[in-house]
């Protein structure tokens, strides 16, 4: 009698734990799964300078809200991230520079959120050259200067990187230094900041310019060059001069996710800046 109340008892007791491990089996996958339903992924396009720095944001707020990730498509024009949030395909836009008034559509809302140095970099294999003036800077893109002893360095070849006129970093260069001249024709023009970090850092005797938070978190070896004795320590005085604004590109309809992340960009994000490399507004 005493046996089979035993093992009655033992039979009830592995019953319950079969119930309570099988219930609690379905309670962690369903919370699981609840989780993966309540993620939004934000997908982001444009400015490929911009699109890069933002990536810096986006993968610390991430860490803070896990309901959000963000889609980086390939794309290197502010442009289709403007047209992108304008037909509601995308949900940022990114941006180094203000809209066009053909960009523009009713709704739109532009919002800084960061700012960038563009600096002049050389190949290592240059040496004793770290300043140019700017009369030097222009004359070496307008092939005046071909040699890196002309301006105190090795007997080597000068070879420039240029980028495209439509670009925002051609465009403060051509604003604040090479104005209306035109560049040499033996120069190597590429597309993306990617291509002239890449290039000038393979190619010796090279010369190129770019974002300066591009190249600090890539680790690239390559020398950052002052420009009349002024380097990018100097962006906050104002004496440095070639700065870009980056731009988020949304909606006034915007959904709540994208706007308490340019909440975020706005508050937060600012104390992040040096960190990544870049400067708050």
């Amino acid at each position: 009698m005493e046996i089979r109340k035993v093992t009655l008892t033992i039979a009830i007791v592995i019953t319950v734990i079969l119930v309570l491990g099988v219930g609690f089996y379905f309670y962690r996958n369903t919370t699981s799964i609840s989780d993966v339903n309540t993620q939004k992924t934000l997908t982001v396009a444009g400015s490929g300078s911009a699109g890069f720095a933002l990536k810096n944001w986006a993968t610390e707020y991430e860490k803070l809200d896990k309901r959000i990730k963000f889609d980086f498509l390939s794309s290197a024009d502010a442009a289709i991230g403007m047209a992108g949030v304008k037909e509601n395909t995308l949900s940022i836009g990114v941006a180094s520079r203000k809209a066009k008034p053909e960009e523009e559509f009713p709704g739109m809302v532009l919002t800084p959120f960061t700012k960038d140095a563009v600096v002049f970099i050389i190949n290592t294999s240059v040496a004793g050259v770290r300043n140019l003036n700017a009369e030097q800077l222009v004359d070496i893109y307008t092939g005046k200067i071909t040699n890196w002893s002309e301006v105190g360095g090795a007997d080597e070849l000068v070879v420039v990187v240029d980028r495209e006129e439509s670009e925002s970093a051609k465009k403060l260069f051509r604003e604040f230094y090479l104005k209306d001249k035109k560049v040499s024709v033996g120069s190597i023009e590429v597309h993306s900041e990617k291509d002239v970090l890449e290039a000038v850092a393979s190619t010796p005797g090279s010369i190129g310019y770019l974002s300066y938070g591009r190249v600090r978190i890539s680790g690239t070896r390559v020398g950052v060059l002052s420009i009349d004795g002024i380097d990018v320590d100097k962006v906050e005085s104002g004496a440095y001069k070639l700065i870009r604004i980056y731009y988020v590109v949304t909606r006034q309809d915007s959904l709540p996710e994208v706007k308490d992340f340019v909440s975020f960009l706005q508050n937060e994000g600012q104390d992040l800046a040096e960190g990544f490399s870049y400067f708050s507004l």
